[in-house]
Order: C-alpha cells, then sequence, then structure tokens
C-alpha cells in the first residue's frame, strides 16, 4: 500500500525535489561566497577578537549580503509551501472519495489512512529537513555574530522548521477529512498556522525559559532582546528549539488522532 500511495504521489515528490534544488542551486553558491568574504573580509577575525570598529565593518558585511538575508524574511511561509505539496492530494482524495475504491481492494481504512500520512508527512518532513540543513549551513557567517536564537535565524535552522511543516501538513489532512474541501482546508490551515506560529513566536517562547537581566557591558548582539534589557542568550537555541519542537509535535498527533478518528468513525 505504501508502494501504491508513493505511486500516487510521485508529482508531489518531484515537486517537493524540485523546490529542495531550487534553494540548493540558489543558497549554495552564495553560502560559499558569505563564507569566503566573512574570512577575508576581516569579519571572522572581529568576532573571535572583538575590538574597535567591528561594528562599522560587521555592518557592511550585512549590507553586502542583504538581499539574499531580505528574501530569506519570506521562508516563514515556506512549511506552508512543502505542506500544501504533500497534504493537499491527500485531502483531494477525501473530498473526490476516490479512497472508497481501495477500500473495496480488501485494504483496511487503517492501512490506507497509515500508507498516505507515511507518504504525505514523510515527504514534508524530509524536504523541510533538507531546507533547514541547507538554510542552517549558510546561515553559519551570520550566526557567529548576531547568533541564531532571534526569531528571524530561529524559524530558518535547526529541527523546528520541520516540526513547523509536519504540523501545518496535519492541519491540512484534518480540515481536509473534516470540511471535504481542499481549497477550503488550505486556506484555513494556513490562517491557523500563521496563527499557531505568531502566538507561539511572541507570547509563548519567550516563557521556555526566564530571560536574563544584562548588566552593563554585556555584549548582546547574539542574543534575543525580549524586554528592554531582559535577554536571551544564543547558548539557549538548542533547548527552545527542542521545547518548541515538541509543542508543534504534540499539536501534530491531535490533529492526525483527530483525522483518523473522523475518516474512519464519519467516512463510509
Amino acid at each position: 500500500m505504501i508502494w501504491v500511495a508513493w505511486r500516487q504521489q510521485r508529482t508531489e515528490v518531484l515537486l517537493g525535489a524540485l523546490l529542495l534544488a531550487a534553494l540548493v542551486v540558489l543558497f549554495v553558491p552564495a553560502g560559499l561566497h558569505m563564507s569566503d568574504a566573512y574570512r577575508s573580509d576581516g569579519a571572522a577575525a572581529c568576532v573571535a577578537v572583538p575590538a574597535g570598529g567591528c561594528e562599522q565593518l560587521l555592518d557592511a558585511f550585512d549590507g553586502r549580503f542583504s538581499t539574499v538575508i531580505g528574501v530569506t524574511g519570506f521562508f516563514a511561509f515556506l512549511p506552508v509551501v512543502i505542506a500544501v505539496v504533500f497534504a493537499a492530494p491527500f485531502a483531494l482524495e477525501l473530498e473526490r472519495g476516490t479512497y472508497r475504491l481501495a477500500w473495496t481492494q480488501s485494504i483496511t481504512r487503517q492501512r490506507w489512512l497509515a500508507a498516505k500520512l507515511a507518504v504525505a508527512l514523510g515527504g514534508t518532513a524530509v524536504t523541510a529537513a533538507g531546507i533547514a540543513l541547507l538554510l542552517t549551513w549558510w546561515r553559519r557567517p551570520l550566526d557567529h555574530f548576531h547568533g541564531r536564537i532571534e526569531p528571524g535565524a530561529f524559524q530558518l535552522e535547526g529541527i523546528a522548521p520541520i516540526a513547523y511543516a509536519v504540523f501545518a501538513a496535519a492541519l491540512i489532512i484534518a480540515l481536509g477529512a473534516v470540511l471535504r474541501r481542499t481549497i477550503a482546508a488550505i486556506a484555513v490551515s494556513i490562517v491557523a498556522f500563521l496563527a499557531v506560529r505568531i502566538t507561539i513566536e511572541t507570547s509563548v517562547r519567550p516563557h521556555f525559559a526566564s530571560p536574563l537581566e544584562a548588566r552593563p557591558g554585556t555584549n548582546l548582539d547574539t542574543s534575543w532582546i525580549v524586554d528592554g534589557r531582559m535577554h536571551h542568550p544564543s547558548s539557549r537555541f538548542w533547548e527552545f528549539q527542542g521545547i518548541e519542537t515538541g509543542i508543534f509535535l504534540a499539536l501534530t498527533l491531535v490533529l492526525l488522532a483527530l483525522a483518523a478518528w473522523w475518516i474512519h468513525e464519519r467516512s463510509s
């Protein structure tokens, strides 16, 4: 059944691969160029041994790569894009009722659902992981002097982006099961996804741990300033990534349980 499900979603798998390939073509040359400039322009030496004049040099470095840095600001929507690619066919099958054919071929609902979820969520996770790995590598020079715990970097790196994408896919699947309207499910999912992301980023994540009060002279360049002189140091990146990933995966499990129950009990 998994083989059949994969064959049914070959186009979506190809789209995911093309998306990842396009980003590789864009960010690998840019990353190599930025890493070389980071060393040759003196930015690396400034970060290693902070000295007078470094702020101006690092600002110039930021300005040099401001275009590509600015583009990544739109990547907050990438998890939804990936989710739509892999989860929309699932919702579309529920809308059209073509799943009934599989159920008449000695395939149980549980087996059909497990295979479909494995392909949709697996493809989503693999694609999101590849993009997160690429962007984590690309941002290395920036992370050295900006850190990666502030929201702009946090949403691109580590394991949290994978959880975002899987959560978005689960939203589309669950709403697709309930609404039986693919376009409506996608539209509502996008709004719900952004609402949850923004709420967690602004109201929940700052309280994952007690912020520290910056003493006079403390270098806050790599910290996340949350309230005046209160901050979270960059060393908390993986701790916060783990907590946020756990939250989104827990929400994903709830949504998948809802979808499974609805399909099993309300579909015929």
